[in-house]
């Protein structure tokens, strides 16, 4: 009998992990030359600029890498202690809502005094916000990736409403702030490029950590915090890592939303750095948290992007088709860090060879109090009375013959309905994280599986011209990426 086993391989040799991200594009490419034919577009040309634009414009491939490579350090920081800042896009947000305030109220100082000013308020803001998850997770033990998370769509909304409200142009009606003064603005290193200053921060930034991580006895302390236990006996202050670590990582998200913002935006908009987290967070993950491997990484991943770019403007394929080919980038490097950690080995068995049963282990007991965020009291009596209101106007609706159809009962039912619409998916969204959360696992990417059940979903309905068909289509897309999800987290322990 012949079967086949994953088992856990030694670090490979340098020169492989360099062409694991190689190997990786190369597919990805190939594979999106399918969706080059269905747009219309010329392969050659199409391949042509993808590669060759970056080449030429060396430049902005060191621009478009600022921001990922210090958002890449930001998390690595975070997450070599276990500290799981997933929402450093929020914290990057909050440095450039500093450097568009001040930026304008102080346009009238020097720029040795100005610019250095608003880069450390902007790294104290990013630090100030990461430490709120800090102070959740060490006194009131709450999960990190669930706080930055919320704190991250919270900024997004507080960034939407100063836009439209006190940091309005007033030149525009466009939600946008103001221009940032000449004094603010970092200086372009060289002239008729887009090459400015801050460009030298990602490397001094990338240089600091390196000698943290390798030179200092910081870094046992952040190693020993992953296991609190181990960190106890050595009589070090889990609080006081953390608070570091949270300062450090949160600083750096915030410097990098200043330095964008003051070399190349120059005002704030509600859509800045768009997927920054989270494709920082892919670079950190490539790069396996190294610093050295980080910076690779992010001049990959610029490369990629520029000359994605570059070739829908050149050849007028749709601009999203350089979103496939990162997020099949991404896939691919996914798949390849499997048997980059693992190796596939063929297990010969004799005939009548008794195999040994396998102990099954019991789960580890989950502490609710420790495994979920409690609901106050006052947010359960607003819950059962808008259930409550809801109830009350559907009875009148259906018992009293009056009430249906007046104005009381459009606005009701306008509102009721709109709730209903929005809530559902959401609804369902938490249920299944809810599941799989009982289990001890954390699924990120829940909002992914929704938008590949929504398409999916929709072309089911689609095609077979059936509702029915489209709900089916979308559950199966939706219990196929959980069934990967679970066998990269659980069985392979991706």
């Amino acid at each position: 009998m012949i079967s086949l086993k994953l088992v856990r391989r030694e670090l490979l040799p340098l020169k492989y992990r360099v062409l694991l991200p190689v190997a990786s594009t190369f597919l990805a490419v190939i594979v999106s030359s399918i969706y080059v034919v269905i747009a219309g577009g010329d392969i050659f040309q199409v391949y042509y600029y993808l590669i060759t634009w970056p080449l030429s414009y060396p430049t902005e491939i060191f621009v478009t890498a600022t921001p990922l490579l210090l958002l890449a350090l930001a998390i690595t920081v975070a997450f070599k202690a276990r500290f799981w800042n997933i929402g450093a896009h929020g914290q990057f947000i909050v440095g450039g809502l500093v450097a568009a305030w001040l930026g304008v109220v102080l346009k009238d100082l020097t720029p040795y005094i100005l610019i250095p000013f608003i880069l450390l308020i902007a790294w104290l803001g990013g630090s100030g916000i990461a430490l709120i998850s800090w102070w959740l997770k060490v006194k009131r033990n709450q999960d990190e990736v669930l706080t930055t998370i919320l704190i991250w769509s919270a900024i997004l909304l507080i960034n939407a409403g100063l836009l439209t409200g006190p940091l309005r142009s007033p030149y525009t009606t466009y939600p946008q702030s103001q221009e940032i003064g000449i004094n603010a603005k970092l200086p372009i290193l060289i002239p008729g490029t887009r090459l400015h200053a801050g460009v030298i921060i990602p490397f001094i930034i990338l240089v600091a950590v390196w000698i943290i991580f390798n030179r200092t006895s910081f870094r046992n302390k952040m190693i020993a915090v992953t296991v609190p236990r181990v960190a106890i006996l050595e009589g070090i202050n889990i609080s006081r890592t953390y608070f570091w670590v949270a300062f450090l990582s949160g600083g750096i998200a915030g410097l990098t939303g200043a330095v964008e913002l003051m070399g190349i935006l120059y005002y704030m908009t509600p859509f800045v750095g768009p997927n920054y987290g989270l494709v920082a967070l892919a670079i950190a993950m490539l790069g396996n948290l190294d610093p050295i491997g980080i910076m690779v990484a992010a001049l990959f991943f610029s490369i990629l992007i520029n000359g994605a770019n570059a070739m829908s403007w050149s050849t007028g394929v749709p601009s999203f088709l350089s979103d496939i080919i990162q997020a099949q980038t991404l896939i691919f490097l996914l798949i390849f860090s499997v048997f980059n950690t693992y190796r596939l080995v063929i297990i010969r068995g004799k005939a009548g060879e008794v195999k040994p049963q396998p102990i099954k282990l019991k789960p580890p007991h989950l502490n609710p109090e420790t495994s979920r965020i409690k609901i106050s009291k006052n947010i359960q009596k607003i819950l059962i009375t808008s259930i409550a209101i809801v109830f009350f106007f559907l009875i009148l609706d259906l018992g009293y013959p009056g009430f249906k159809g007046s104005y009381i009962d459009s606005i009701a039912s306008s509102m009721i309905g709109l709730t209903l619409v929005i809530s559902a998916p959401i609804v369902f969204a938490a249920i299944g994280e809810t599941f799989i959360e009982r289990s001890g696992i954390i699924n990120l990417g829940i909002l992914g599986i929704m938008i590949s059940g929504a398409a999916w979903g929709f072309m089911g309905a689609y095609f077979y011209k059936n509702i029915i068909y489209g709900i089916v289509t979308a559950a199966a897309m939706g219990a196929a990426l959980g069934v990967i999800f679970a066998f990269l987290v659980v069985t392979l322990g991706v």
